[in-house]
């Protein structure tokens, strides 16, 4: 799911709304999320997944000795 979270970021881009002055913050805070939601947490779930797959084959190497 974070692959595919990740594959839809020029998508969440393309459909940003317009930056104005009226709605500066509203926007910004867009951006952010975006950010937040669509980069940083797939990222960081997918190192983790990475850390548990290496933590578990770690652990059946060391079952078989």
């Amino acid at each position: 799911m974070s692959v595919l979270v990740l594959l839809f970021i020029p998508f969440k881009i393309y459909d940003a709304p317009a930056f104005d002055d009226a709605h500066k913050y509203e926007d910004i805070g867009y951006c952010l999320d975006t950010l937040l939601m669509c980069v940083a947490c797939p990222i960081w779930i997918l190192y983790n997944v990475r850390k548990a797959n290496k933590a578990y084959s770690n652990e059946e190497e060391w079952k078989k000795m």
